[in-house]
This record gives C-alpha cells, sequence and structure tokens, in this order.
C-alpha cells in the first residue's frame, strides 16, 4: 500500500491503471481496519462461548455421575414390571431436557433422542426389548450400548417419579405417565 497525499491507494499506481485502482480516504481506511478488528473479536467471542458451552456441558454430565441418594422404595420384580408396562418415562438429562422411554406391553421399549438434538452423537430413535429379572429392570436395544444388555435398580421416590442405577454404576431421575 503507498500513500498519496491524504489517500491510500492498494498496489503499485502505474500510469493508466491509476483509474482502476480502488482509492480509500484515511476515514475508509480506519472504517475497513475496524470491520476486520470486528470480525476477529466476533470470531473470539464465539470460540469463548462455545468453551463455555462445552465446559458447562460436561460439568452438568460429570454432575448427573454422582449416585442419587434421596430415600425411595425398592419395588419388587412384580411391582416394577406394573410400575413400568405400557408406561413412558422420562430420563432427566444434563442438558435439561428429558429423554422420552416407551416401554410397550409387549416387552418393546423405544426411545428417541431426537427432540434433544442427539441425532449428531448415536441413532436418535430405536426399538429393543425390555424385561424384569429379579428386582432389576433389564433392556437391551440393536445399537445402543453396543448391542449389550444393561439392568437398572428403579426405586420409586413418588406416585411418578423414579430414581435409577445402571449395573455399571451410572444414576439419575426420571418421572413416569401413563
Amino acid at each position: 500500500m503507498m500513500c498519496l497525499g491524504s489517500f491510500h491507494v492498494l498496489g503499485p499506481i502505474t500510469g493508466s491503471d491509476f483509474f482502476e485502482r480502488k482509492v480509500f480516504s484515511p476515514l475508509e481506511e480506519t472504517n475497513r481496519r475496524d470491520e476486520a478488528y470486528q470480525v476477529q473479536v466476533s470470531l473470539l467471542r464465539r470460540t469463548k462461548m462455545h468453551t463455555k458451552t462445552l465446559f458447562g456441558i460436561l460439568t452438568a454430565l460429570a454432575l448427573s455421575l454422582v449416585p442419587v441418594t434421596a430415600s425411595a422404595e425398592q419395588l419388587s420384580g412384580g411391582e416394577l414390571k406394573q410400575f413400568v408396562n405400557g408406561k413412558r418415562v422420562y430420563l432427566k438429562t444434563p442438558f435439561g431436557g428429558e429423554f422420552p422411554l416407551n416401554y410397550k406391553r409387549t416387552g418393546v421399549v423405544t426411545g428417541d433422542g431426537t427432540a434433544l438434538g442427539l441425532g449428531k452423537f448415536f441413532a436418535p430413535k430405536e426399538s429393543g426389548r425390555w424385561w424384569v429379572k429379579g428386582e432389576n429392570l433389564c433392556q437391551q436395544w440393536p445399537t445402543w450400548y453396543d448391542g449389550k444388555t444393561t439392568c437398572f435398580q428403579i426405586r420409586k421416590t413418588g406416585e411418578k417419579s423414579l430414581n435409577w442405577v445402571r449395573d455399571d454404576g451410572r444414576s439419575g431421575r426420571a418421572r413416569i405417565e401413563g
């Protein structure tokens, strides 16, 4: 860039090129620099926002893994089957939403995480099967949990609420309808 009096020119000026080149006044040059600075600041703010969001999600996820210690009623196998059979269980998520699981009377369980945007991480909808084994609610999905059977201890905390502890120690809360 070169300076001609009080004007800045992009590139060298040669003969007939003078009128083809963009010439900026000092005010225009300052505005161009300010716009470039604002773009850089905006990108930096977005990066910080994404970092804070990711940190918040990871913190919430870590807190959701803390065992639930509220007083609750352990259900026997028959009571457990009656409690969930034909009902929809809404698992509370660390992101503030709920993940619905529909326990059909036929032994089929369907899950749908579409509303939570989980399609980015795994198949958002899937149907598997469920059954009661002893005092545990067990389920198996074709692809979720790599197709492995998982079992849960279910403790009733109210007429429409429960706590769960999965066989790997993870735990959480849910509400039930139906």
